[in-house]
């Protein structure tokens, strides 16, 4: 998840040096739909990977004195910082809470006595639940690590079998 926010905040701040400065009566507004249309897009591709609706931060195009659909440039600029805002926020507290989870887990397993090698898949699985990785995808990680074929599969499933039954395994909480 972490790549993603920082590949739409890449894109956004490119996005936004690239808007014009005013320094005319003609550059107040940015007649070029897709301008605009391309930030719309990027902000429902967006909200579908993360799961969030950030469809406040679109701009609101209006009719100029011609007809013409436009956007304000300082409308539109103030959003795009607006979102830049948002994601940083958002990706923090995603972090943040992923963090506060890895931690907690630390406790349990130490008081439930799980051994270091399930504490160390415990906290690996709360990561890659917090990244919003499915079960499924987190056992096909782990079990294609060049040291799962040191170890084999049975310490992996023991690790697995201690975690559930001190009630840490985090997809089944």
């Amino acid at each position: 998840m972490k790549e993603k926010f920082e590949e739409f905040q890449g894109y956004l701040k490119n996005l936004h040096a690239n808007i014009p400065a005013v320094q005319s009566v003609e550059d107040l507004n940015i007649r070029d739909e897709e301008v605009w249309e391309a930030y719309h897009s990027l902000i429902d591709n967006i909200g579908e990977i993360v799961g969030k609706n950030y469809g406040k931060y679109k701009v609101k195009p209006e009719k100029g004195p011609e007809g013409e659909l436009q956007v304000g440039n300082l409308a539109y600029r103030t959003k795009v910082e607006q979102l830049m805002r948002r994601l940083d926020k958002d990706f923090w507290m995603l972090s943040n809470a992923t963090t506060v989870r890895a931690q907690k887990l630390r406790e349990e397993a130490t008081q439930a006595g799980i051994s270091e090698f399930a504490l160390s898949l415990g906290v690996l699985a709360v990561m890659a639940d917090g990244q919003g990785k499915p079960e499924g995808d987190f056992r096909h990680f782990i079990s294609s690590e060049p040291w799962a074929d040191m170890f084999g599969g049975q310490i992996l499933r023991d690790a697995e079998s201690e975690l559930k039954q001190a009630g840490l395994w985090p997809w089944e909480k």
